[in-house]
């Protein structure tokens, strides 16, 4: 929740001096971005050496499409607060689910990312996330047919 309380007090004008809002944007910009190494770097573990590419691309890609549209998000919160104070809400909200993202997320440490994952009977979804299955099979209507006919 520090990110918040900087961009407040830049954006109310509470620092006097370029110093002085020169450091608390310096501050604000590590608080914000840093975040995003540490986030980098557990997508990439998440995913097993097989589908990691895959994996990486597709959480990281879809983690944009909300956020993308926080131009809109900002109008509707411009009706209850002050337009230039939204980016709190959003700061606040952020920092929120990553937390949460970082809490209810397996622990990654100790996990042997180029073995093979436990496979669980039946389930298409075995080897594709640490902790969750996948059948390792590909998927085709080929390959679906001839294991039919035999």
């Amino acid at each position: 929740m520090i990110a918040p309380a900087l961009f407040w007090l830049i954006a109310r004008g509470k620092l006097s001096g370029a110093v002085a809002i020169g450091l608390v944007t310096v501050a604000l910009v590590v608080v914000v971005v840093s975040t995003f190494a540490v986030v980098t770097t557990y997508i990439i573990e998440r995913f097993h050496t097989g589908i990691r590419s895959s994996g990486y691309g597709l959480g990281y890609t879809t983690a944009v499409i909300v956020p993308a549209f926080y131009a809109f998000y900002q109008e509707g919160l411009a009706t209850v607060m002050p337009y230039e104070l939204t980016p709190l809400v959003f700061l606040a909200v952020g920092g929120l689910l990553i937390g949460l993202g970082a809490y209810i997320g397996p622990e990654t440490r100790d996990v042997d990312l180029g073995a093979p994952a436990a496979k669980a009977d039946g389930d298409l979804l075995y080897g594709s996330m640490v902790g969750l299955p996948y059948s390792g099979r590909p998927l085709s209507l080929e390959g679906e047919a001839r294991a039919r006919d035999h």
